[in-house]
């Protein structure tokens, strides 16, 4: 569950999992969405993120938002 958004990033559990231009953003079912649109909504879902670690960063390459 997302516990706190400051664009271009947000935390889930502590971590925090930043976003960039190459990001790509899903609603339920794969079905793509805006950048706005996912930060608009953020705020206590479930979001699934996918991405690497780098120098305790983590990069997220897709962002999706799960059944609640």
């Amino acid at each position: 569950m997302v516990d706190g958004v400051n664009r271009p990033g947000f935390t889930i559990l502590g971590v925090t999992i930043q976003t960039n231009a190459a990001t790509q953003f899903e609603a339920e079912g794969d079905t793509r969405i805006s950048e706005d649109a996912f930060f608009d909504a953020a705020a206590g879902r479930q979001v699934s993120a996918k991405g690497s670690v780098t120098g305790g960063v983590f990069s997220a390459r897709e962002v999706e938002f799960e059944n609640d």
